[in-house]
């Protein structure tokens, strides 16, 4: 039997965070909607109307899926941190490198192999029916995504249930988050976080360039500006050094912690709103580049502050339910594809139904919610226990 050499301290747990993933991956659902459907909510029912600011908010809402899932690369780095170190400062990752990987894999593994299996059989249509798959993609993207590498070779990311693509960089993460947790003890906390901030800062101007030139550029360079896991390596290294700032730095007033947060969240509004009237100079700082992250950064921060600091009068984020559907919310993100998929060829092929957008897009974001909810509930406990199992036998 595998023993375990060091165990990481028991923390309490951070419900307003569990929450805020639910968000996050709602608005990955909205985003693929409109993608998948070529309707944009919003635009359909209102037009132009809020096309300015601060009504272009709630259109903004509608297209900032990529956003959405630096969110959660910042906050992976800071949830790792904060789980995964030790007691004290010096002490630097605190399990065995092994467990850690294998306790990540156990995690997201169930749910990521059933959208595989859901998505199997548009895979095995696009390839022999309506021949949509291209060999030089196909098949990196059948041998590489089963593996979590398909990142790796970004253009591959269409084929086979696209979401997966941040698995494929969150496992980028998982290897390197031992070292990088046991080298940031040589740094103090602020060096860390300048370094992050840093790090993040001078990316983005090099991400922004290979964003602009998508009008012209063919593949794969824009999937590489996106996909690529070296491009979002910053935001996770800055929830890395925003977790040791929480964990080992003063602690502050819940009402100091509530304002960073909603400081974050005002920054995010603002970015969010007025990016597209940015210069050309400074185009480097709009969001898409990966400088969301620093304001999902103090977004995070102050959420776990609150989470920690007033537990028992967070209100609706940290309720029960809130707190299931963040939990939920890996599922609804790996599946909502798949789920989409289905919904529409069963809909419209076996009911024929055609329901108006706006009808359409309800029923199977309440679909994926369901289906998401039974298999956070039923389906992937049982199966992350059984692997955990196969590591201590």
């Amino acid at each position: 039997m595998t023993t375990i050499d060091r165990r990481p301290p028991a923390r309490p747990k951070l419900p307003i965070l569990t929450s805020l993933r639910f968000f996050a991956a709602a608005e990955v659902l909205i985003y693929h909607f409109g993608r998948m459907t070529d309707v944009d909510v919003v635009a359909y029912y209102f037009g132009d109307s809020l096309n300015r600011f601060p009504g272009s908010i709630v259109q903004i809402a509608t297209s900032a899926g990529h956003e959405a899932v630096t969110f959660f690369f910042v906050l992976s780095g800071f949830i790792l941190t904060y789980v995964y170190l030790g007691s004290t400062e010096s002490e630097g990752f605190a399990a065995h490198p092994r467990d850690f990987w294998w306790s990540r894999f156990a995690r997201l593994a169930p749910s990521f192999y059933l959208g595989l299996l859901l998505a199997a059989p548009f895979l095995l249509y696009s390839i022999f029916v309506v021949h949509s798959a291209a060999p030089s993609t196909l098949f990196p993207a059948v041998i590489l995504t089963p593996i979590f590498l398909q990142s790796w070779f970004p253009s591959a990311v269409y084929v086979w249930n696209f979401p997966a693509w941040s698995l494929s960089v969150e496992f980028f993460f998982y290897a390197l988050f031992p070292p990088l947790a046991s080298a940031a003890v040589l740094l103090t906390r602020r060096q860390l976080l300048w370094l992050a901030i840093a790090f993040v800062i001078v990316l983005a101007p090099v991400r922004s360039a290979l964003l602009a030139m998508y009008a012209t550029a063919p593949e794969p360079l824009p999937t590489f500006a996106i996909y690529f896991p070296l491009f979002s390596l910053p935001q996770f290294v800055l929830g890395i050094a925003l977790a040791r700032l929480f964990l080992y730095g003063p602690t502050l007033s819940p009402r100091t912690y509530r304002m960073i947060c909603l400081l974050g969240l005002a920054g995010v509004v603002v970015a969010f709103g007025w990016h597209a009237d940015l210069p050309s100079a400074l185009a480097w700082l709009r969001p898409e580049t990966g400088t969301a992250g620093l304001l999902f950064g103090v977004i995070i921060f102050g959420a776990a502050g609150l989470s920690h600091a007033s537990p028992s009068n967070s209100g609706l984020l940290a309720s029960r339910t809130m707190v299931f559907l963040g939990d939920a919310s890996y599922s609804m993100y790996i599946l909502h594809i798949p789920i989409s998929l289905w919904w529409k060829s069963i809909s419209t092929k076996v009911l024929g139904l055609a329901p108006s957008p706006l009808m359409n897009f309800l029923a199977m974001f309440l679909l994926v919610i369901v289906i998401a909810s039974l298999n956070q509930a039923y389906l992937e406990p049982p199966l992350r226990r059984w692997l955990l199992r196969r590591r201590m036998a």
